[in-house]
């Protein structure tokens, strides 16, 4: 089958053996209306098809999943050998849907069901209603985007976890800006003499913070779709039992701001930086001087530049940091004088020898504080960017001859210049203050999606495979009017390691939208139409693992459990299915010879000697009993979160090699009252009559090739009269029995 699509191919897995259904998307168009009211998202599709194709993936270390933990459920399907050893291939014991089959079985409904054929018979004197089997091997259905309506994107409604007017408790956190405080700073010796500098001792890091904490009233609405977004090209493989969630705000919110004011003290460098400013006073008289043009002395007698003792021996060392007082690079000692008194320092008055610096000292550079362009005595200095310059005190001012080295300063430390200037706070403990303010969302609606997590996406065609084309059909009497009617379904299968069938997904209506009510099903008294009534479909169809048939065979002893939560706009459903193949005999109503000629030469039925028949047709029938036969037992349970109400299906199928099904027995329950056993009723029954089997399609696989099969669209299925010229119909069936059908579909 060639597919032509814009669109990309989109698969889904339901579960850890579940299928994937695979949906070729054309144009999509998503019209998302958030309404407070009623909380619900429209969609709407220009384009969408849905083409179902089944993989099988084994899912490990699920993330977050709506699903139970599938490897608590039981699954054989990976084991070498189960039961009692028996198998047979799947077409050998089912349809081989290349051959034309034609099977005839009798059809018993719900107040039918308990009865065997001779019950049947003897009561009302007729046989049971007949239902019809067949296949088309000439047909396949080729699904396009013109037959089904794929909602990969639609969004449902999760109402258990939506809430509204929700009180969200929240906070908020404010932090000041980080930073450190020089406790104090130490003249760094372990350095080159050029290198050396004053190093600062910081704390660690200092900030304050504080929570507000506040409350917000909102609405929380959930929804639940498969992707949020389709790729247009390619396949796309999700796993339906895992779900990956996105929370965000539909619109921008508004904003309310959080504001607080920190204080605190901070311990820096004063505002004069002293340990930065190179003292351009090089004549030391407090004032400034123009370049010279010879070196001459100040006219002041300048005892020896402060140096840093730092081995104690009361003398300068070259490696010992020195404070340059007249600018000429090196240290100097104190210029020599006549001690006139003999008190073994310089006292004013006396002589001494102005000796100058030893070089030619150009104009004294300063720093323009006032941009006034004249040099004011507290100018004389240049600024650098680095804290190398030594810190001295004249404490004893005016004597310069004592001085005092800041070998460390701590904060509140204070010192006396050479020109008796006092400055306060070296380092420095201030008041400071930092205001902080966070806007937060003011969130009026808050969305959650969750969506399937997506396994792969591969950016490639795919071949889809077609679907073989069956149907049943079958005549009875409506119990309501006594009319007679004729209805019937088209199944539609697939065959490849496992079976799969084609069917619209479907779920029971919550209490009180059954079509009936729950007394009259506790007493039995209830009909299989208006129970059928109680169900809605979902628009597009989806692949179902009918047989789980590992290499294509039946295996004695097979058990597969699954566990899956599904999300729709009705409400929330935990599916749990189990599938079970047990080796088995079974007693039907199909024996083969019905009759016999007696001695008067006429025809006579076996199970009436007395009734004379001009043909075996004629003939009541009669059981045999077959031996090589599987039983199948596929069960499924549906409970609706919230009310927890409890709906199941039971289908056993006994299959014998060469006749396909012979029996099929399908029962449901409702959830029952607390503490009561569970109770099954039978809904429908089929019981073998005839088997016949044309024969593989004509020409076999060299016939395929040459001639083949004609290709038919789900929506033109009443143009062919091979096929009935009946149109489609939506139901929901267990297994290959109907239990209700879509209205209007």
């Amino acid at each position: 089958m060639n597919v032509e699509t814009k669109g990309g191919i989109f698969i889904t897995i339901h579960s850890k053996l579940h299928a994937f259904n695979l949906f070729i998307h054309c144009i999509f168009l998503e019209r998302i209306s958030l309404h407070r009211l009623f909380h619900r998202m429209s969609v709407r599709s220009v384009c969408l098809a849905a083409i179902p194709l089944l993989v099988l993936l084994s899912c490990e270390n699920p993330g977050t999943s709506s699903s139970a933990d599938q490897s608590q459920l039981t699954n054989t399907l990976g084991e070498p050998s189960v039961g009692n050893g028996m198998e047979g291939s799947l077409q050998d014991y089912f349809y081989n849907f290349e051959s034309d089959i034609n099977v005839d079985f009798y059809r018993y409904g719900n107040t039918r069901f308990d009865f065997s054929y001779g019950e049947f018979l003897a009561l009302f004197n007729r046989e049971p209603d007949h239902l019809t089997f067949k296949t088309f091997p000439d047909y396949l259905l080729d699904i396009t985007a013109a037959d089904t309506n794929s909602t990969v994107t639609q969004r449902v409604l999760v109402d258990s976890l939506t809430q509204l007017n929700v009180v969200r408790e929240d906070s908020v956190t404010l932090f000041t800006s980080q930073f450190k405080n020089i406790e104090f700073m130490s003249w760094e010796t372990d350095a080159e003499p050029e290198l050396q500098r004053y190093k600062p001792n910081n704390s660690d890091w200092i900030f304050s913070d504080t929570t507000i904490n506040y409350t917000d009233t909102l609405d929380w609405i959930v929804y639940a779709a498969v992707q949020d977004t389709v790729n247009p090209v390619g396949l796309t493989f999700v796993d339906r039992s895992e779900w990956v969630d996105t929370t965000y705000y539909p619109t921008d919110p508004r904003q309310k701001t959080y504001t607080k004011t920190f204080h605190f003290i901070r311990k820096i460098i004063g505002p004069d930086s002293l340990m930065y400013k190179v003292d351009t006073d090089c004549n030391g008289n407090g004032q400034w001087d123009d370049a010279e043009t010879v070196d001459q002395g100040n006219g002041l007698w300048d005892p020896e530049e402060p140096y840093y003792d730092i081995d104690g021996d009361g003398s300068y060392d070259l490696s010992e940091p020195y404070r340059d007082c007249n600018c000429n690079g090196q240290w100097d000692p104190a210029e020599e004088f006549v001690d006139a008194n003999g008190n073994g320092k310089w006292d004013a008055g006396e002589s001494f020898t102005d000796a100058g610096n030893g070089k030619i000292d150009p104009a004294e550079g300063f720093t323009d504080l006032n941009q006034d362009g004249v040099a004011q005595p507290n100018e004389l200095f240049i600024q650098q960017e680095i804290p190398n310059q030594l810190l001295v005190s004249y404490d004893q001012y005016p004597d310069r001859s004592s001085y005092r080295v800041l070998s460390t300063i701590y904060p509140g430390d204070s010192l006396i210049d050479r020109h008796g200037v006092l400055y306060h706070n070296i380092l420095a403990a201030v008041q400071d203050s930092e205001t902080v303010s966070r806007p937060v969302d003011d969130v009026d609606t808050l969305i959650t999606l969750y969506t399937n997590r997506v396994i792969e996406h591969l950016d490639q065609p795919v071949n889809v495979s077609d679907y073989f084309i069956t149907k049943t059909e079958w005549e009875g009497i409506d119990p309501a009017t006594g009319a007679s009617f004729r209805d019937y379904d088209y199944l539609l299968f697939k065959q490849d390691d496992n079976l799969y069938q084609l069917v619209h997904p479907s779920y029971f209506k919550p209490p009180g939208f059954q079509g009936f009510d729950f007394s009259s099903w506790d007493n039995g008294n209830w009909s299989s139409e208006d129970f059928a009534a109680g169900f809605w479909f979902e628009n597009h169809p989806v692949e179902e693992v009918l047989y789980y048939t590992p290499n294509g065979m039946l295996r004695d002893g097979e058990r597969v459990e699954t566990d899956t939560t599904v999300h729709t706009p009705v409400a929330t459903y935990l599916i749990h299915r189990s599938f079970a193949v047990d080796a088995d005999e079974v007693t039907v109503p199909a024996k083969l010879i019905t009759g016999y000629i007696n001695a008067q030469g006429n025809k006579t039925c076996y199970a009436d000697t007395t009734m004379m028949v001009s043909d075996y047709d004629e003939c009541p029938a009669m059981d045999t009993t077959f031996t090589d036969c599987f039983r199948i037992t596929r069960e499924m349970r549906m409970t609706m979160e919230g009310n927890a109400v409890e709906y199941g299906e039971r289908d056993l199928t006994w299959l014998v090699k060469g006749f396909g099904i012979v029996r099929d027995e399908v029962y449901v329950r409702w959830s029952e009252a607390p503490g009561s056993e569970e109770q099954w009723f039978g809904y429908s029954k089929w019981e073998l009559h005839r088997y016949h089997n044309g024969g593989s399609r004509s020409g076999g696989m060299l016939g395929r090739v040459l001639a083949p099969a004609r290709t038919v669209k789900l929506s033109r299925l009443q143009d062919e009269p091979e096929l009935g010229a009946d149109p489609y119909q939506v139901t929901r069936t267990a297994g290959l029995q109907r239990i209700g059908k879509a209205a209007g579909k």
